[in-house]
C-alpha cells in the first residue's frame, strides 16, 4: 500500500530517512510529538504558535530540498494532462479519419512524444488505441440493432466494410456477422432464463 501512495504521482509524498536535510525535519518531528503525547503537564507542552512555527519550520525545509524532485512530478502531471486531451479528442472524433498529427496536436506535442507517451501509459500506439475504441463502440449497435455491417463500419470511422471485418476478426476472433449470432443467441437465451415462470 504505501509503494502505490508513494509511486502516485496525483498524490504526492516524501519518504524521509535520518540523513542530511532530512534529519532535521525527522528531529522536528519527533520534538513535536514528544511535547504533546508524552508531558502531562499542558503548560509546558508548545503553545500553538510554537506549534506553528514548527510545522512551517517544516514546510521552508520541505521547499528548500524539494524543487528538483517536484519538476519531475510537475512533467509527469503535464504529461498526463497531454495524454488526457488527446484521449478526449480521439473520444469526440473516432467516427472521422484521425491521424496521427492531429491526435498529437491535441496533446499540443510532436508525433514521436505523442506515440511515446502513449506507449508509456497505455502500452499501445495512438492508432491501435482508436482501433480498439472504434472496435467497442460499434459494438453497441452491433449487438442493439439489425443495422447493416456496412453501415456500422463507416458510422464508427473504418474506411471500408472488409477493413472493419478485418479487424474484428483480429481482436475478437470472429466476424461481426458471427459475433452478432452468437452474442443475440446467448442475450435470448439469457432473457429466456430470467422470465417468471407462469
Amino acid at each position: 500500500m504505501i509503494t502505490c501512495v508513494i509511486e502516485n504521482a496525483a498524490c504526492p509524498c516524501v519518504s524521509l530517512d535520518r540523513g542530511g536535510w532530512q534529519a532535521v525535519i525527522v528531529n522536528k518531528l519527533e520534538e513535536l510529538y514528544e511535547s504533546y503525547e508524552h508531558d502531562p503537564d499542558p503548560a509546558k507542552a508548545l503553545s500553538c504558535f510554537d506549534l506553528v512555527e514548527g510545522f512551517l519550520s517544516i514546510l521552508k525545509i520541505l521547499y528548500q530540498n524539494l524543487d528538483g524532485k517536484q519538476a519531475g512530478r510537475t512533467r509527469e502531471s503535464a504529461e498526463l494532462a497531454a495524454l488526457r486531451a488527446m484521449i478526449c479528442y480521439i473520444e469526440e472524433h473516432y467516427a472521422c479519419r484521425i491521424t496521427l498529427t492531429a491526435i498529437a496536436a491535441a496533446g499540443a506535442c510532436c508525433k514521436s512524444k505523442c506515440s511515446l507517451l502513449f506507449r508509456k501509459y497505455l502500452h499501445d500506439t495512438p492508432i491501435a488505441y482508436v482501433t480498439r475504441f472504434r472496435l467497442r463502440k460499434s459494438l453497441v449497435p452491433l449487438l442493439d440493432s439489425d443495422r447493416s455491417i456496412t453501415d456500422i463500419a463507416y458510422e464508427h470511422g473504418f474506411g471500408g466494410v472488409s477493413y472493419y471485418c478485418e479487424t474484428f476478426q483480429k481482436y475478437y476472433g470472429l466476424s461481426p456477422l458471427q459475433y452478432r449470432k452468437t452474442h443475440f443467441r446467448q442475450d435470448c437465451a439469457a432473457r429466456h432464463h430470467q422470465l417468471p415462470d407462469i
